[in-house]
Parts: structure tokens; C-alpha cells; sequence
């Protein structure tokens, strides 16, 4: 009986020494399905869900679903596009530059006219996070691409992703500048 009671013993520290794992772990996590293996309609689903959870690892395993699975089957589908670019932006770490800088600021969008210190600040926040400038790129390209190729119609704010991306795209675009000035003015009442 020694032997059960060192064990029980031992279990105890453990939990008591991990209470955050305890608190934070799901043992249904070990049940996720592979998002690859789901039905179309379900990683459709899976993607979306992604977007609004904020978690970065389920939004990058999203991204590669719509991208190696959902937009191969249905190429010219904005929705899907516009679902990849989202979830690009998202993961770019810019939503973040720009509540810092807005914060900063004291809730004052740039000059869409003059934006080379806003566009400073962006490129600082993502060199100071570690982020690499590909998600919003990407996303800048995806956005105007669907725009301009399958007829979506870009949001403020995917306007304003647009141009962030395009400035900070090696060279700059030629169309970063009105990109983020209709971002900011479809954004500043």
C-alpha cells in the first residue's frame, strides 16, 4: 500500500504545482480532427471560426485549409479570398501596430496624405514584435487581386490593409496611397 500512497502523494504536487494546466487544458483537445480531413462546408466553418477566435495557431492551420483546400476547389469565390486575406491580416501582428498607434495617439487616425510616420510606427511595432511583413503583404495583394479580379468590394478596413501592405511591400506599390487614404476616410467619420 506504500507504494499507491507515494503515488497519490506525488499526483497531489502535481496539480497542486500545475494549477494553470489543470484550468487551461481540455482533455477533448487530444479529440480535434485534423481541419483537412473535415468536409468542405466544415472547414469553411473551421476558417471563420478561426478568424474571430484570435488564436494564432488555429488561425494559421485555417489559413491553410481555405488556401491548399477550400480556394483550389473554387478559385474565383471572393468570399474565400477575402476569408484568406482576413485571416492573413490577422496574423500579420498590423492590427495590433494600429491599436497601439491609434492608442498612441490619442484615438487619431494619420494623415492619409502625409502617412510616412504612421507607416514608421507600423514597420517599428512589427521589427519590435518580431513579425515578418509577409502575412500583410500577402493579404495587401490577396484584397486588391479579389477587388480587382472576382469583383469583391473592399471594407475600410481591408482598404486600409491594403495600403499598410503595399507600403510596407519591397517596392512600395504604386497604389498604397489610395488604398490607405480610402481605409482612413472610410474609417474617420
Amino acid at each position: 500500500m506504500k507504494p499507491l500512497s507515494y503515488l497519490a502523494a506525488l499526483f497531489l504536487l502535481f496539480v497542486v504545482f500545475s494549477c494553470q494546466d489543470i484550468f487551461t487544458f481540455s482533455p477533448l483537445d487530444i479529440l480535434q480532427r485534423d481541419p483537412a480531413t473535415l468536409s468542405k462546408d466544415q472547414q469553411l466553418l473551421y476558417a471563420q471560426q478561426a478568424l474571430s477566435s484570435g488564436d494564432r495557431t488555429v488561425m494559421t492551420d485555417a489559413l491553410d485549409v481555405v488556401m491548399t483546400s477550400l480556394v483550389p476547389d473554387d478559385p474565383f469565390n471572393p468570399d474565400l479570398h477575402l476569408l484568406a486575406a482576413d485571416l492573413m491580416w490577422r496574423l500579420s501582428y498590423v492590427p495590433e501596430a494600429l491599436q497601439s498607434y491609434l492608442f498612441a495617439n490619442s484615438q487619431q487616425f494619420p494623415d492619409p496624405l502625409a502617412p510616412a510616420a504612421f507607416i514608421t510606427y507600423i514597420d517599428n511595432y512589427l521589427t519590435s514584435v518580431g513579425a515578418d511583413t509577409t502575412y500583410i503583404v500577402n493579404a495587401a495583394y490577396k484584397y486588391r487581386d479579389d477587388a480587382e479580379g472576382n469583383g469583391a468590394t473592399l471594407n475600410a478596413v481591408q482598404d486600409l490593409a491594403t495600403g499598410i501592405g503595399f507600403f510596407l511591400a519591397v517596392p512600395p506599390d504604386a497604389d498604397a496611397t489610395t488604398y490607405l487614404q480610402n481605409g482612413i476616410n472610410g474609417l474617420v467619420p
